[in-house]
């Protein structure tokens, strides 16, 4: 599990968009290379191909770290960033219409 801290006053408005059930900004998580406060990736805001291409950036937003579950140690081998297999949980079972509500 990583868990996000964003910046939402750094977010640019003008990229947000609207979808079926709210109001929407696409945002991409880019390996750290290094961090002094455990930070494994940082997040920066997608400003869309057609602007990338005319080299524009999209603002850095956040930051991202891993976090444990159940209180356990990630196996050693587990690299820095990366998620142990143990720590994903089970999928969900599928939708059923036999459920009463």
């Amino acid at each position: 599990m990583l868990r996000l801290n964003i910046n939402l006053e750094k977010l640019d408005k003008q990229y947000f968009f609207k979808g079926a059930k709210g109001t929407y900004a696409d945002l991409t998580l880019i390996p750290s290379r290094e961090s002094k406060y455990g930070d494994s990736h940082f997040i920066v805001q997608d400003v869309g191909k057609e602007n990338r291409d005319k080299g524009i950036k999209g603002p850095i937003v956040g930051n991202a770290k891993p976090i444990q579950s159940n209180n356990r140690e990630p196996h050693p081998d587990t690299p820095r960033g990366k998620i142990d297999p143990a720590d994903v949980p089970p999928p969900l079972p599928a939708e059923s219409d036999d459920v009463p509500f």
